[in-house]
């Protein structure tokens, strides 16, 4: 699919690349599923944009596509939810990446937020993928599709908090001054 242009769709492709090529996604065959019909989909976006699409174009046909079942988005979300070690980090930063990017559609930050909930409660979530997590928090936040929804303020507004109660003073440093910066942007 590599075309010249269309630098977001490309990064897009490697971030489902990489959950289908990371050790444990033998062990998670829904994970690579769902990011092989993902990549077929991007294939089918790639060929409608012309070479020359905009950031902003791409970011709009990758929502667009996800719109009728959400195709781009499960693959990110089965390895976020995955007990694996690597997975999730690779999610997490794939959806970073796609929020920046407002490849995300504003609707679709509900399920994020309730995966990133579910992260933090998993008895296996180590100290690198809360941070992970708090990062993505910041991501949202600095969305302009966050304003949507005060569901979606106030769950990750909470997750912020609750992890400020966590033993390690890493993570409890770092949700501080996460809920710091997150009600700066708001």
């Amino acid at each position: 699919m590599s075309v010249s242009g269309h630098s977001l769709l490309r990064t897009i492709e490697a971030d489902l690349r990489a959950l289908s090529d990371v050790k444990d996604a033998r062990r998670y065959p829904d994970v690579k599923e769902a990011a092989e019909r993902a990549l077929l989909k991007l294939r089918s976006v790639v060929k409608a944009l012309p070479a020359e699409a905009t950031l902003a174009q791409q970011a709009a046909a990758v929502q667009q596509a996800d719109e009728d079942n959400s195709v781009m988005l499960v693959p990110f979300m089965l390895a976020l939810a995955s007990k694996s070690d690597a997975l999730p980090l690779s999610a997490l930063g794939a959806v970073q990446r796609m929020i920046s990017h407002s490849a995300i559609a504003p609707q679709r930050l509900q399920t994020v937020t309730s995966q990133l909930i579910a992260r933090v409660q998993q008895p296996s979530a180590d100290e690198s993928s809360l941070l992970k997590v708090l990062q993505t928090v910041l991501t949202i936040a600095s969305s302009p599709a966050l304003l949507h929804s005060d569901t979606t303020v106030s769950q990750l507004l909470l997750l912020c908090l609750t992890l400020q109660q966590s033993r390690a003073s890493t993570i409890k440093n770092t949700a501080s001054a996460t809920v710091q910066q997150f009600v700066a942007l708001l």
